[in-house]
C-alpha cells in the first residue's frame, strides 16, 4: 500500500476515535441536563394543570435518559492493534492494513449507532419537554 494512502487511514481512523470521544461527551451532559430537569419539575407534579400530560412529559424524559445510556454503553470500539500482533512473525503490513481497514468500519457503525440512539434521545427529550411545560400550563 502507498504511505500516503496508509497515512489517510490512519489518520481518518483518529479521526473516527475523537468523533466517538466527542458524542460521548454530549452524551454525558444530555443525561445531566435531564437529571436537572427532573429534580427542577419534580416537584411541581402537584401544581401541574394536567397531571397527565406532565406525567407523560416526565415519562418520556426518563426514558431519553435511558436511550442516551444505551447510546453511551454501545459496542467497544476497535483501537490499535495489541502488541501480540506485532510480536507474531507471521503478520505482515498487509495483515496490518486489513486490521486498520476493519477497525475503521466497526467503528463508524458504532459511531452511527451511538449518533442514532443520541437523535432518538434529544426527540424524545424535547417532547418530554413540550408535555411538561404544557402539562404544567395548560
Amino acid at each position: 500500500m502507498e504511505p500516503r494512502l496508509f497515512d489517510y487511514m490512519i489518520s481518518k481512523h483518529a479521526r473516527v476515535l475523537s468523533h466517538i470521544d466527542a458524542l460521548d461527551q454530549k452524551i454525558a451532559q444530555a443525561i445531566a441536563a435531564n437529571g436537572l430537569i427532573l429534580s427542577f419539575v419534580f416537584n411541581k407534579m402537584t401544581s401541574a394543570n394536567s397531571y397527565f400530560i406532565f406525567v407523560v412529559g416526565m415519562v418520556l424524559i426518563i426514558s431519553s435518559i435511558g436511550l442516551a445510556f444505551g447510546a453511551y454503553k454501545t459496542k467497544t470500539i476497535l483501537d490499535d492493534p495489541k502488541p501480540e500482533f506485532f510480536r507474531n512473525n507471521k503478520n505482515s503490513a498487509k495483515d496490518l492494513e486489513e486490521y486498520i481497514i476493519d477497525c475503521l468500519e466497526h467503528n463508524k457503525q458504532v459511531l452511527n449507532q451511538k449518533a442514532g440512539l443520541f437523535n432518538i434521545s434529544l426527540l424524545t427529550s424535547f417532547v418530554g419537554l413540550v408535555c411538561i411545560v404544557g402539562g404544567y400550563y395548560v
